[in-house]
């Protein structure tokens, strides 16, 4: 597994770590959950999901 600080620092990538924020974790996991299940059901070999940008 990468590191948190090594996907930082080497890769300097920008990354917001939810782990702190507990409430925020619980609708994250949840959300993780529903769409492995969803993916899961609909027997899909790849997701993507993708956000426009404002």
């Amino acid at each position: 597994m990468i590191g948190l600080n090594i996907l930082r620092d080497e890769c300097r990538l920008k990354i917001d770590d939810y782990g702190a924020d507990r409430e925020l974790q619980g609708y994250i996991r949840r959300y993780n959950d529903n769409l492995s299940d969803y993916v899961a059901r609909i027997q899909a070999s790849a997701f993507i999901y993708a956000v426009k940008a404002a």
